[in-house]
């Protein structure tokens, strides 16, 4: 795949905005200013400056649910933009919406639209939340599915498009016949002993558990067998439609698929399961709070994210949204970045941890006339500078994360505590960065790979099958360290509690559990708020990354230290950075540590110790 730079060209069409009457600073851009930029997005001139820039890939309005027909004009107005894009050597992928139809024109199109879409368990159809024009589909309805598969057949062919982003693509809920019987089938499948279990011979009548999709009215948490297997099933169920679509799009030759999937937004159990993302996806989309910024004394940033796309094999745009502030009346508190340091710290996150590089906010409304972000003479030659850098260096960022802590990803839990275990887990990624911890993920399947002296890290994992702990008392035996955080296994991967003398439970009598981080892991540097990850790259060198996030000066002198487990002592280190005068003042490499000094640092440094 080629070195992605990427932009968001605005995903919605122009009847979308029209009809949502929503007023806010962010993409979904109203106003007397609407036909202005909309119009100048499809010219040739913002889409050169884009290229200019060095973006090479945008993502753009394509279908919105309104149907082929009604979106027949707009998708015209894409072709040609297509066009024009190619020239300057962008990509286009077309923006798809997967979770929404809307009937107020979609049933000229299709008059039995009802039969496609989800249903509460009493029968009424379901909405996207306020949107009350907007029903959502029904993964089950191979109706449905074979219309996507119209539309995308025709962005290809006719469209021309390059690829699609998949938005809206979550796990509903949903009590038609047809989920229910996908259900029954499942359960048959995956419960080989439903007596034993649920005390059922069969699940020929079983319903659907009902789950609110109100969060204030989620169980805090699940003990019921089909509760959590009803978890399960939803995400199987988008792991199913989606395979089938977007393996469609790679048999019919387009490119890439782009998928948004709710990353790392606190309800898993009602977006998605990663480790279940369909191997034909290229890249997922993370739309969440987490843009990477010092706030409330707090370091936020989009580091787990990153980790979990290069575990599950997929590349991440990076597109949270930049608060600041309360909200006022008609805006909200979403800003523009467009200070240097904000902006290279973002576009360095990307490159360090996802080969990567990109932004949402390029051709965002200034909401006077056509004006965009990009318009800003400083805010371009600051992201040129940045794109520059990474297309120089690209090779440097194609790496592989080498860290001797692994964070177990495991998610038995989840299901089960669905309010508080998976937030968790995510703070104990925070845990470990804030504390210049490099880490990888892992899953069971990972545990027997481990070595003596890696850290395992348990982020209070309740619910825990035997083979799990079988793994991990092996892998203790080796000298592989773990680190229990909250507790462990108190109850089975489906629900039930363990005997209270049962060793599981809290890995009782377990060697080489420990209680808290060794300090052998940690790398420790002079400057505070540091992000440090270590990779190997393809050309077998260990890479070293520091990322400032509170980068608004320069530091004179930084120093980095830590144990030695990764260098060759007769590498030389050669340091990469877009702040142009940061370079290495010494170095000492040693069997047992290696110590940087740096000078001139604000925002990241890349060290390649090369052999």
């Amino acid at each position: 795949m080629k070195q992605i730079i990427w932009s968001n060209w605005n995903h919605e069409p122009i009847d979308h905005l029209r009809r949502l009457g929503e007023s806010r600073i962010s993409i979904f851009t109203l106003g007397e200013w609407l036909p202005e930029w909309y119009e100048r997005l499809h010219g040739e001139e913002l889409i050169k400056k884009a290229a200019e820039m060095g973006v090479n890939t945008i993502y753009t309005h394509f279908f919105k649910g309104f149907g082929l027909i009604h979106e027949y004009d707009d998708m015209e107005k894409m072709r040609e933009f297509v066009k024009i894009a190619h020239k300057y050597g962008v990509e286009v992928i077309g923006y798809i919406q997967l979770g929404t139809l809307n009937y107020e024109t979609l049933l000229d199109e299709i008059p039995n639209l009802q039969e496609w879409i989800t249903r509460d368990e009493y029968g009424k159809p379901l909405t996207y939340g306020e949107h009350y024009y907007r029903w959502r589909p029904c993964l089950e309805s191979k109706e449905f599915i074979e219309y996507y598969k119209k539309v995308l057949l025709y962005g290809l062919e006719h469209v021309g498009l390059d690829g699609f982003h998949f938005d809206g693509a979550r796990a509903r809920e949903c009590y038609c016949d047809k989920c229910l019987k996908a259900f029954r089938e499942y359960l048959t499948e995956h419960i080989k002993n439903p007596r034993e279990l649920v005390g059922l011979k069969h699940f020929n009548h079983v319903q659907i558990p009902p789950l609110s999709e109100d969060w204030d009215k989620k169980p805090d948490e699940i003990h019921d067998v089909l509760a959590l297997y009803r978890g399960r099933f939803r995400h199987y169920q988008l792991h199913k439609a989606e395979t089938e679509l977007f393996d469609f799009i790679k048999a019919n030759g387009g490119k890439y698929v782009l998928h948004n999937p709710g990353m790392l937004r606190d309800d898993f159990v009602g977006y998605c399961d990663p480790a279940l993302n369909p191997k034909s996806c290229d890249f997922v989309f993370a739309e969440n709070n987490k843009f990477i910024v010092r706030q409330n004394d707090k370091n936020v940033n989009q580091v787990l994210a990153y980790k979990v796309a290069e575990r599950f094999g997929f590349k991440l745009f990076d597109a949270p949204w930049l608060h600041v502030g309360k909200k006022r009346m008609g805006d909200s508190d979403v800003v523009i970045p467009n200070e240097k340091p904000i902006i290279d710290r973002f576009l360095a996150q990307g490159m360090i941890y996802g080969g990567i590089s990109g932004a949402p906010w390029f051709v965002r409304s200034k909401k006077t006339g056509s004006v965009v972000a990009m318009d800003d003479e400083n805010h371009f030659h600051v992201v040129k500078h940045a794109f520059d850098y990474f297309k120089e260096n690209g090779e440097l960022y194609h790496a592989k994360s080498i860290a001797k802590v692994k964070l177990l990803y495991c998610t038995d839990t989840f299901y089960g505590f669905i309010k508080s275990s998976y937030m968790y887990f995510q703070s104990k990624a925070m845990w470990l960065s804030d504390n210049n911890v490099p880490y990888v993920l892992i899953t069971d399947d990972e545990i027997d790979q481990t070595e003596e002296g890696d850290v395992i890290i348990l982020p209070d994992y309740k619910y825990a099958s035997n083979a799990q702990y079988d793994k991990l008392k092996k892998a203790s035996e080796r000298g592989v360290r773990i680190l229990m955080l909250g507790e462990y296994g108190l109850c089975t991967e489906n629900g039930k509690e363990r005997d209270h003398k049962n060793k599981i439970r809290n890995l009782e009598g377990l060697q080489g559990v420990i209680t808290d981080l060794p300090e052998d892991v940690k790398f420790k540097t002079t400057s505070e708020n540091t992000l440090v990850d270590i990779k190997r790259n393809e050309k077998g060198n260990v890479t070293l990354h520091v990322l400032r996030i509170d980068n608004e000066g320069t530091l004179p002198s930084v120093g980095i230290d830590f144990k030695n487990v990764y260098v060759d002592t007769r590498a030389k280190p050669v340091a990469y950075s877009i702040d142009g005068d940061c370079s290495i003042k010494s170095y000492e490499i040693t069997d047992e540590k290696v110590h940087i000094e740096l000078k001139n640092l604000t925002t990241m440094v890349s060290i390649e110790f090369v052999k």
